[in-house]
């Protein structure tokens, strides 16, 4: 399922000419997701996205991956967050 989810991500970001970087972390990411996982993505934008860009991206992959979805955006977040994400 996660190299779906990877594949569905990747096409999704290749078309956000904003987005430098995107990931895909937590459960998925390290394979131990359950049936009711969310998503957690991070990405990285060429400017700080504002709170009604991340909201729209963010349900957007929701309803792509018919799952919910946790949008990191990493040029607001902490040292500490940056670092788990990573």
């Amino acid at each position: 399922m996660t190299t779906a989810i990877e594949r569905t991500l990747t096409d999704f970001f290749e078309e956000e000419q904003s987005v430098r970087l995107a990931f895909l972390m937590g459960s998925f990411a390290k394979e131990t997701a359950r049936p009711d996982s969310d998503v957690d993505v991070a990405a990285l934008f060429d400017r700080t996205p504002d709170f009604m860009e991340t909201l729209d991206l963010r349900e957007r992959l929701s309803a792509l991956l018919r799952r919910e979805t946790d949008l990191v955006v990493l040029n607001d977040a902490g040292p500490i967050i940056g670092m788990q994400a990573l």
